[in-house]
């Protein structure tokens, strides 16, 4: 008997660490509530002015990263990050998309009229077999949400990634997880979610540390060189 899986994007209708300085590469501490105050939500105000939430993302050196399909739709949204411990006190944004890529299902966003603290690290290797992961983000538009995993395979190729590798991971995620980040257990950036099985959530796809590298790389030296143009003028 044949089996096949149906892989839908993540789009709708995700304690690890607290973090003083450089945590020892063998001493995980718990990061959950320090790392919640760079989770940001992508907010579309309805016609009866409620705010839906439909993706997440993360503050990685200043810029949001999230997924593509995040930012390639004709929703009129804002980027939201909590000010409080509860949520309780939101800041809104309006963005402004450095980077998108369809193919990667990779995007990298900025507040127009306000510049991000630095925000969180990406992992300096990509994860193995079996590392655990937690996953950070708004289920369904249920706020700053955490659900925890493994790493089922570190590097998978096809599925609904156009060819590109593919972090799979097992930490439940569903529609309004998109964009959001996995972490490792020290804070670390390992990817971003990009779309789960429609058969179970336990089968989550996300985008490979090394492409998010070379994108934010990709970002910081065009600014770079745009900043050193206008200084020659």
């Amino acid at each position: 008997m044949k089996f096949a899986l149906i892989f839908i994007l993540l789009i709708p209708g995700c304690s690890l660490l607290s973090i003083s300085g450089q945590p020892k590469q063998d001493e995980p501490v718990n990061i959950i509530e320090d790392v919640l105050y760079d989770i940001v939500a992508f907010v579309e105000e309805t016609a009866h002015m409620k705010e839906l939430i439909f993706c997440s993302g993360v503050v990685v050196r200043g810029l949001v990263v999230t997924a593509s399909h995040c930012v390639s739709t004709e929703r009129q949204y804002k980027i939201m990050i909590k000010r409080d411990k509860f949520g309780d006190i939101r800041e809104m944004f309006e963005p402004e998309v450095l980077y998108n890529n369809p193919k990667q299902d990779l995007a990298i966003v900025r507040a127009r009229s306000h510049r991000f603290l630095f925000g969180r690290q990406l992992a300096p290797e990509a994860p193995s077999w079996g590392d655990p992961v937690v996953v950070i983000g708004h289920p369904y538009g249920l706020l700053w949400s955490v659900t925890t995993g493994v790493v089922s395979h570190p590097s998978r190729l096809g599925g609904s990634t156009n060819g590109q590798h593919w972090l799979h991971v097992s930490a439940p995620s569903v529609p309004g997880n998109s964009g959001g980040a996995v972490f490792n257990r020290y804070g670390e950036v390992v990817g971003i979610i990009s779309f789960t099985a429609l058969a179970t959530p336990h089968i989550v796809g996300a985008v490979h540390l090394s492409e998010i590298q070379e994108a934010i790389s990709a970002v910081e030296k065009g600014a770079a060189n745009e900043l050193d143009s206008r200084e020659r003028r």
